[in-house]
């Protein structure tokens, strides 16, 4: 019977252990090392289809951006919330690069749905502004295949959970 009850506090304790060090881990290391406040973003919708569905976890670290690149962006019409989309253009006004983003799996750029605002959302943009961009999704460059996302499948369907149940 202690040998089972040892056993037990065991593998109880060695769970605490493992999910202080993920908090850590999370919370601390990761924005250290990519310099971002949240570089965990867990994949909301369809808009990313094929490549991310919901559920999925990405990894963002601050970086320049170029086209084709998939950025985080902070919401104007979902406030709280990001966007992860594709950069399919870059626009200059007024000396401000702004970036035309849309969604592999939508049929027009995110002008669409409102998003091209300015950094306070208060007024239209060519684009959504450094200002509202998060970071960069990040790639791994694979020999003789090129770029390829660093993706979680599913590891972040237990945040959307949250968030809905919390919301």
């Amino acid at each position: 019977m202690l040998n089972r009850l040892s056993k037990d506090a065991l593998i109880d304790a060695l769970f605490i252990v493992i999910v202080l060090t993920l908090f850590i881990y999370i919370r601390i290391i990761l924005p250290t090392v990519y310099g971002i406040e949240h570089p965990l973003v867990a994949i909301e919708g369809y808009s990313m289809l094929p490549l991310f569905i919901p559920g999925d976890l990405v990894i963002e670290t601050k970086t320049s951006i170029d086209l084709g690149d998939i950025v985080v962006y902070r919401s104007c019409t979902r406030p709280g919330s990001f966007i992860i989309h594709r950069v399919v253009e870059m626009v200059e006004h007024n000396s401000i690069i702004y970036y035309v983003t849309k969604g592999d799996n939508n049929p027009d750029t995110d002008r669409i749905i409102g998003e091209f605002k300015t950094d306070n959302c208060m007024l239209n943009a060519p684009g959504v502004p450094i200002d509202r961009i998060e970071g960069v999704v990040v790639n791994v460059h694979v020999p003789f295949i090129g770029k390829a996302t660093v993706k979680i499948p599913l590891l972040g369907s237990l945040a959307l959970i949250l968030k809905s149940i919390l919301t």
